[in-house]
């Protein structure tokens, strides 16, 4: 199916929710308050139980009940609540995706987001920036499934959803990949153009020597989640690891190597 048909088909790029359209315009502000993002998550209940389970799951235990937004807030930090729940809305806006298929890409996607927050640390990049990208980098694969489910089939019998080769199949097959897909998703969302550069970018970050530090970002951090996903010990993990991506970045492989899952559960 070619690119243009996919986007046209009925509930493959839902609209955001108007609290989440809200929740977005608010990561270009700097000074947005607490206040705000939590009146907004709490307008809806689901998305609002959803998040305090999470905000009490083992990833984020930092041993005290969350009980209310507030609480998620002051321990997780804004940006991370409101990047969560934007997450989580995206989960819900593709109810014909299996739970399965669900859990998989969401716990995949938040272990490269917590990754892509500690390495934008290491080079004064934006880390709200980077976790958000990581969360969604990988969010085209939904519509193309939601659209295109007998190819996407087919797709996984010859490269299975978090193989390492996996965009490269799919543009070779299809001639475009979940990162195309994903970055117009955010872009109709009316994500900031960083992220959606980023999304659109990370499969190749340098190519054409542009050079794309949050797309570089996100591109290591998702190579370390699918090594998590595909249980790659750490022998397999040096044999694959993105060089040239990491030296330019500057960032430290061993602690890339050495970053395990905390991961239980992103939504259901």
């Amino acid at each position: 199916m070619q690119l243009e048909a996919l986007l046209a088909q009925p509930g493959a790029l839902p609209s955001a929710p108007a609290a989440t359209a809200q929740l977005i315009s608010g990561l270009d502000n700097p000074d947005i308050d607490s206040g705000t993002v939590a009146a907004c998550i709490a307008t809806d209940p689901a998305l609002t139980a959803k998040l305090l389970k999470m905000a009490n799951s083992a990833y984020f235990w930092r041993g005290r009940t969350v009980g209310s937004i507030n609480d998620a807030l002051a321990k997780m930090g804004m940006r991370k609540v409101r990047s969560l729940a934007i997450g989580m809305v995206l989960n819900d806006s593709f109810p014909n995706v299996s739970p399965d298929r669900l859990h998989q890409l969401w716990n995949y996607s938040l272990n490269t987001a917590e990754l892509a927050r500690r390495l934008a640390l290491e080079i004064d990049l934006d880390d709200g920036e980077a976790y958000t990208s990581g969360l969604i980098h990988a969010v085209g694969e939904l519509p193309m499934r939601v659209g295109m489910t007998v190819a996407m089939d087919r797709l996984d019998s010859i490269c299975k959803p978090l193989a390492f080769k996996r965009a490269e199949a799919q543009e070779a097959i299809l001639g475009y990949s979940y990162a195309t897909v994903g970055a117009e998703l955010a872009k109709r969302w009316k994500f900031p153009w960083r992220i959606v550069n980023g999304v659109a970018n990370h499969v190749r970050p340098y190519e054409n020597e542009v050079y794309e530090p949050l797309a570089g970002v996100i591109h290591i951090a998702a190579w370390r989640g699918r090594g998590i996903e595909l249980a790659l010990d750490r022998k397999e993990l040096i044999t694959t690891y993105p060089d040239e991506v990491g030296e330019a970045l500057g960032v430290d492989p061993d602690a890339i190597l050495d970053f395990e899952s905390g991961s239980e559960e992103f939504a259901g």
